[in-house]
């Protein structure tokens, strides 16, 4: 029975096949290059796989990630981590205990707010998106000042909430530069503060009930 020929998807494999057809094509043109031209044309038959060569290995140290196709991890996850990381804020802990709930809403909540409620989670999470997927810093700055914004108009300004999210945006801004680690640790801290403030509307909301699968689990702060 013959097997399947497997298409490549490979970029090594792909950077490979180019190169060598580059090589023995211009091997091949040298002969119909006028004569005053083979001179330089050898020299770019030289140069090209210098050149290539170069350009691999600076990707390799600093972009090693996009030479791997996902089909050449055995799980698709491990091609996600590679490409996107993987931070803390994918790793749930389980709550022990509820927030106080006469601390995080010390504000006067405004639960018709409904807009503004939607968007602050919104921006929370894109926020801790942009991090993660090694957003510039002003972007980040962005988000936080959106999420503050909305913060207010859903009426938890000057709540531990908001205090943190503010320190968290001076911290941010104050760093030269964001480092993985830096980011994984902000991005866990918004996690905790969208896990707060979910548990403060929850509360809030007399009538809430869980979903079909409901499975509570929030980071700890």
């Amino acid at each position: 029975m013959i097997e399947k020929i497997k298409p490549v998807s490979n970029p090594l494999t792909i950077i490979a096949i180019f190169a060598a057809l580059a090589e023995i094509a211009g091997t091949v043109a040298i002969a119909t290059v006028d004569k005053p031209l083979q001179g330089t044309f050898i020299w770019f038959v030289m140069g090209f796989p210098i050149l290539l060569v170069t350009a691999f290995f600076l990707t390799l140290n600093f972009n090693s990630r996009v030479l791997y196709a996902p089909s050449d991890f055995k799980k698709e996850e491990l091609f996600l981590e590679l490409t996107f990381g993987r931070a803390s804020l994918d790793r749930q802990v389980p709550l022990i205990s509820p927030p106080d709930k006469l601390t995080l809403t010390s504000g006067s909540l405004k639960k018709t707010a409904t807009g503004s409620l939607f968007w602050l989670g919104h921006d929370l999470m894109w926020t801790a998106d942009t991090l993660l997927r090694q957003g510039p810093t002003e972007q980040v700055l962005i988000g936080s000042d959106q999420a503050m914004h909305h913060l207010a108009q859903v009426g938890l300004k000057e709540t531990p909430v908001d205090r943190d999210l503010q320190a968290l945006r001076a911290q941010i801004q104050a760093s030269k530069e964001l480092s993985a680690s830096f980011r994984d640790e902000c991005a866990t801290k918004i996690g905790s503060i969208i896990d707060r403030i979910g548990a403060t509307l929850e509360a809030a909301q007399t009538d809430f009930q869980k979903p079909p699968y409901w499975n509570r689990v929030r980071h700890s702060s």
